[in-house]
């Protein structure tokens, strides 16, 4: 198997996790220089290796095959693409729902194209899938001004508004295409107003979220075989 196509995967998952370098190279049985070698893309990661790598992050083969590159900046603009859709559609995005929209969105963009849109790696926990750096990026994006939340109390729970700043709202969209973009406007169309609670259960219905344990990444190659309306 070449390394030049998954050494940043290597890195991805491996810095994600706040794993050490030694750390890793001692699961795969190999000295941290073989391990460095593997995360630069100069050496080949045999199958043995990668099994072994499966096993420790909860992934499969097919995603190291398929090589799921996060592009960070583009998650970012994904996010602006829903908050602009839900804010034509006279609807206020909670943190959890957007979440999961953008789940949904890479799964639906793989089940049409084979490439997620994001590259995001996602992991089934017991209310749902989730990008391990979404919190972070949505905080940065708070941060930095580009978003607005707002944590809404109720008696028994709390939750979070998030809402474009205003003086984001003339940023373009520079990392979505024209067609990524109707495709993230037509999922807040479909998704936008429905209860979070209905939206999580449809999601956890299928093969990606029923076919994985908790705690392990989801293979995006399980949204290949669900029925079209089971996609979107």
């Amino acid at each position: 198997m070449k390394t030049t196509s998954y050494a940043k995967l290597l890195r991805f998952l491996r810095t994600e996790r706040d794993l050490s370098q030694i750390t890793v190279a001692k699961q795969l049985g190999l000295s941290r220089a073989s391990y460095l070698a593997l995360e630069h893309g100069s050496r080949e990661l045999s199958l043995s290796e990668a099994v072994k790598v499966t096993t420790l992050y909860g992934i499969r083969i097919d995603d190291l095959i398929v090589n799921h590159k996060p592009d960070f900046e583009k998650y970012k603009m994904m996010v602006l693409a829903l908050l602009r859709a839900a804010k034509e559609e006279s609807v206020t995005l909670k943190k959890t729902k957007l979440s999961l929209l953008l789940y949904l969105a890479d799964m639906r963009n793989y089940y049409e194209t084979k490439e997620s849109m994001s590259g995001m790696t996602y992991r089934k926990q017991s209310y749902g899938p989730v990008s391990e750096t979404f919190h972070r990026l949505i905080d940065e994006m708070e941060r930095d001004g580009t978003l607005a939340i707002t944590q809404v109390l109720r008696d028994d729970y709390h939750m979070y508004e998030i809402k474009e700043s205003r003086g984001s709202t003339r940023m373009k969209l520079m990392h979505l295409a024209t067609k990524e973009q109707q495709r993230l406007h037509e999922l807040c169309q479909a998704w936008g107003a429905t209860p979070t609670a209905e939206l999580q259960q449809f999601i956890m219905a299928g093969r990606p979220m029923s076919e994985t344990t908790e705690g392990s990444d989801i293979a995006y190659t399980l949204i290949c075989s669900e029925e079209p309306h089971l996609v979107s």
